[in-house]
């Protein structure tokens, strides 16, 4: 199983933090169909062939996805749009919830196809 790893300082505290990644779930609920739930302060997420979790401190998130054989193919882009989401959501804090991003033009389900 190949895995994705990344850890991110931050200024936002653990409410705004907690808020951010509630954001990002929200997308990828309505973008990609993961299923997403708390369990304490680890946001987890799942879908076949991806697990995922992130981790919200007061000054830190911790990102961990497991992919399965057929999601391994996709590692690189994945990581890449893991790392958009988290600039967008991390460094912009409150000004992202006046302002959301467009949609990310990678779609987990197959990144090679580009929504217009």
């Amino acid at each position: 199983m190949s895995h994705i790893h990344i850890e991110r300082t931050h200024t936002l505290g653990f409410a705004a933090a907690r808020a951010a990644a509630d954001r990002v779930a929200a997308e990828l609920q309505r973008e990609h169909g993961v299923r997403p739930h708390w369990e304490g302060d680890t946001l987890k997420v799942h879908k076949t062939g991806l697990r995922g979790e992130l981790v919200v401190s007061d000054n830190r998130v911790i990102v961990n996805v497991k992919l399965g054989l057929r999601m391994r193919l996709f590692r690189s882009t994945l990581e890449k749009e893991i790392n958009e989401r988290l600039d967008v959501h991390l460094t912009m804090g409150a000004q992202s919830e006046r302002n959301p991003p467009e949609a990310f033009p990678v779609s987990i389900t197959n990144p090679h196809a580009h929504r217009t």
